[in-house]
């Protein structure tokens, strides 16, 4: 999976769990999203096509784009507009290292993705999704 996939992904199974919660005026855990036949199938789906490289690829990707924007300078020397892809980016690599897990969908997990990746990545992944194509 390449890393625009892999950002893509973990944005979609966040904004699916974290509806399923919010929607349910509460009632709705994570350990009961998984209970629900129909949004375990949804979410099965989407972190069945995870590999188990795909946070360090992600990574790895990052850290290159990061290496272009700079070419050769510094941040000082970044306009301001690529001050900001590169800072987003950063951002994304920080919650992607803090959780290289294996992606099995358990509660934890999906708890990860909702609560510390997700907000990240919804204010992120326009910015940064475009540098990772």
């Amino acid at each position: 999976m390449t890393a625009a996939d892999f950002i893509e992904v973990l944005t979609k199974l966040g904004v699916i769990v974290n509806n399923a919660v919010n929607t349910s005026s509460g009632k709705l855990t994570i350990d009961a999203v998984l209970q629900n036949a129909d949004l375990k199938k949804v979410l099965t789906d989407l972190t069945g096509s995870f590999s188990d490289t795909d946070f360090s690829n992600t990574i790895a990707a990052i850290d290159q784009k990061q290496t272009a924007l700079l070419g050769g300078g510094t941040l000082a020397d970044l306009p301001t507009a690529k001050l900001i892809q590169f800072s987003e980016l950063g951002n994304v690599k920080v919650i992607l290292a803090g959780k290289q897990v294996a992606a099995a969908m358990n509660p934890k997990f999906l708890k990860w993705v909702t609560d510390d990746a997700l907000p990240i990545l919804l204010k992120a992944a326009p910015i940064i999704l475009p540098l990772l194509l």
